[in-house]
């Protein structure tokens, strides 16, 4: 009855600046002047009965008091089958909503006493809602001069109830009636319309009939910059609106409605693509493994790779010269590129005789500047050779063009990219030269970021589960910063990391995804053979220990053995419940080491799973086990959308959640920005809601 919000604090702030009167903070005391609360105004609502109702009936009957156009919905009917909207007016700058008195027993009364009377119409004061502010202590000192500045947002109540019409859902009967995606209190608060399912909600659960409040969204009337006044005389009523902030170019280039303090960072792998599919030319820079190459080869599969060395020969790039025929010999990059863009006839030709690739050059040049796909000519590995081989790369770069014989135009489409290692990362790394550097349109210095690895590669490419669930509990664990996607892989910086020598003076190995890889390779590899009786009356610890030593630094490797040789439960264990009270998980590491251990479960035995994390390592594991156990498997996303139907099991979000609970939290919503937000597994990974709505 009484609505509690979590309220944007950089849009209150920034509304209560703009908007005159707007967000009144003030304070409620006892009868002996003791502080209970404070309260902030925010939103309207019809409360109270206007003692003038006779006379608003009266001047509305003679058209003098007007309607400003908006409308708020009333109870429903359902002799008529719909929601009653009653119009808000306004008579001498106060705001009023009309209503139709619909008494549901012989009498009822109004708080003053008087009797409501059946089919006769009453007039409501618009009045500010105030709401409790229940994290007081810890707001900045522009809402509360002592507060500490420590809130991420508004927590509010409602002081009194805030009561309308609006069911959850008004045909009950309807099977698919109690989703969120369907109800009018969705619609209502997002301003959309639940009957249209198909374009904003699951369609795999439409009901059939929902409530239309398209251009209503409360929230978008709440946080707006456009506030109306209403300015009136005595003979009509007119409506007139106060544009508080002008809008920056940005603001109005840019068609994205979100909130700007609700939109997310791109990562470095969208930035890359961006400035890619633009046609603009990257230098890629940062340390050995963080998986510059990898993911541009996966962002273009049919990339043309050039590994740059100290001992090529330079003819590789620039081509060569028969010298007994004077004829051009172009690079094999060059000529890809060239055939990629060329038609069935040309590159007949071409196969048949090599100088005619020159002929056409221009030819296929011109055509590709209409073309919007990309070739991209990757150079791997610019920063670690020598100046001279630097230079060949030169006129490629600058103007797309190979130098051998007359000059070689490669198609428009083509963009060059280029990888290397910052000196600090590498002993053998070179200074690019001026000139050449100059000649990249972006250089983007990389460094790891875990959410990155996590849901662009390790995720979608099965990299071993106790890898991921150690990665969650030292993130945990070391805090080292609040966002998830900027922390490291839990390593030294690598000056200190090549310089720190272990007991036997060898340089200290630190821990970046290509050596998390590598570790869930021997990992698979490891329990392969074993389920093989591989290792029958052979010391496998001892095996496993030199294998992940091999890989990690000596007290990174005994922790990680630890965590992976946690004795936790099997599936089969938890499916049959053999197991007793000594057997749960008992702190984090136990409860992450138990959520990877589970990943294996098949289709029958997930829901006993799911069951088991959810009861024993808290809610909030079980939306974390089901991204990791679908993955990118349609098949199981519907496992998991039918099993939330038959067995539902909820995710609480409450305030008071753990330090854990807030890093789950994180990570949830890297997965949920970064998700392909396919029906299916939105609904199956939170319980039946959009990801991108309430």
């Amino acid at each position: 009855m009484c609505p509690a919000l979590n309220l944007d604090l950089k849009s209150i702030i920034f509304a209560r600046s703009a908007i005159k009167g707007f967000g009144k903070v003030d304070v409620v005391k006892d009868k002996k002047g003791a502080t209970l609360y404070h309260t902030i105004e925010f939103g309207e609502y019809p409360k109270t009965k206007a003692d003038n109702s006779e006379e608003l009936e009266e001047l509305f009957g003679r058209g003098i008091v007007k309607p400003t156009g908006k409308k708020f919905t009333g109870r429903f009917d359902s002799d008529k089958g719909k929601f009653l909207e009653n119009s808000e007016y306004v008579y001498r700058g106060q705001k009023y909503v009309r209503v139709k008195v619909h008494s549901y027993q012989d009498k009822n009364f109004y708080e003053s006493g008087e009797v409501l009377k059946e089919g006769s119409y009453d007039w409501f004061k618009l009045e500010p809602i105030k709401w409790k502010i229940r994290n007081w202590n810890e707001m900045p000192t522009s809402i509360n001069p002592s507060g500490n500045g420590k809130a991420s947002c508004i927590k509010v109540r409602s002081e009194e109830t805030i009561m309308a019409g609006i069911p959850f859902y008004p045909y009950y009967k309807d099977k698919n009636c109690s989703f969120w995606q369907n109800s009018s209190i969705r619609g209502y608060l997002n301003g959309i319309n639940v009957n249209n399912i198909k374009s904003n909600g699951n369609t795999r659960y439409t009901a059939s009939n929902g409530g239309d409040f398209t251009g209503r969204g409360f929230l978008d009337e709440a946080f707006s910059s456009i506030r109306e006044n209403a300015i009136v005389t005595e003979d009509n009523a007119q409506i007139q609106q106060e544009i508080s902030t002008p809008k920056s170019r940005l603001e109005k280039l840019n068609p994205d409605k979100t909130p700007v303090e609700s939109r997310r960072r791109l990562t470095d792998t969208e930035m890359i693509k961006s400035w890619i599919d633009a046609g603009q030319s990257v230098l890629l820079r940062g340390p050995s493994g963080i998986g510059k190459t990898e993911r541009l080869k996966k962002l273009y599969p049919n990339l043309i790779y050039i590994k740059l060395t100290n001992n090529m020969f330079p003819e590789k790039v620039v081509g060569a010269m028969n010298l007994q025929t004077g004829q051009s010999i172009p690079p094999d990059f060059a000529k890809q590129a060239l055939m990629d863009c060329a038609t069935f006839e040309e590159r007949k030709l071409i196969q048949e005789n090599i100088q005619n690739l020159y002929d056409y050059a221009d030819i296929i040049y011109e055509r590709s500047k209409s073309r919007t796909d990309k070739t991209v000519i990757l150079l791997d590995e610019l920063l670690n050779v020598k100046p001279a081989v630097q230079s060949l790369v030169y006129t490629l770069v600058l103007n797309k063009l190979v130098e051998t014989g007359k000059g070689l135009k490669l198609p428009a489409n083509t963009v060059v990219v280029a990888t290397g290692n910052q000196k600090k990362y590498s002993n053998v790394a070179e200074d690019l030269a001026e000139p050449l550097e100059k000649r990249f349109d972006h250089i983007l210095d990389m460094d790891p970021k875990v959410g990155e690895w996590i849901y662009e590669y390790a995720i979608p490419h099965k990299i071993h589960p106790s890898v991921i669930g150690y990665i969650f509990s030292k993130y945990q664990e070391g805090r080292r910063s609040e966002d998830i996607e900027k922390i490291g892989y839990f390593y030294e910086e690598p000056e200190v990391g090549e310089n720190h020598l272990d007991r036997n003076g060898c340089r200290g190995r630190t821990n970046d995804p290509r050596g998390w890889v590598s570790i869930s390779n021997t990992l698979y590899a490891f329990e392969e053979d074993l389920k093989k009786g591989k290792f029958i009356g052979k010391d496998v610890e001892s095996l496993l220990r030199a294998s992940i030593n091999s890989k990690l630094r000596e007290e990174w490797a005994e922790e990680f053995f630890d965590f992976y040789n946690n004795p936790t439960l099997t599936v089969e264990e938890i499916v049959s419940k053999k197991y007793s009270q000594g057997d749960l998980p008992r702190d984090i590491n136990d409860k992450f080491a138990t959520m990877a251990g589970l990943l294996n479960a098949s289709e029958s035995e997930v829901q006993a799973c799911r069951e088991f994390i959810h009861k024993h390592c808290d809610p909030e594991y079980l939306s974390v086990f089901d991204i990791y156990w679908a993955g990118n498997d349609e098949k199981r996303m519907e496992k998991l959308a039918e099993l939330d139907q038959l067995y539902p099991l909820t995710v609480k979000q409450e305030e008071g959640w753990s330090q854990e609970e807030n890093f789950l939290e994180d990570y949830l919503e890297i997965m949920e920005d970064n998700s392909e937000k396919k029906p299916s597994s939105a609904y199956s990974l939170r319980g039946g809601e959009e990801w991108n709505e309430m």
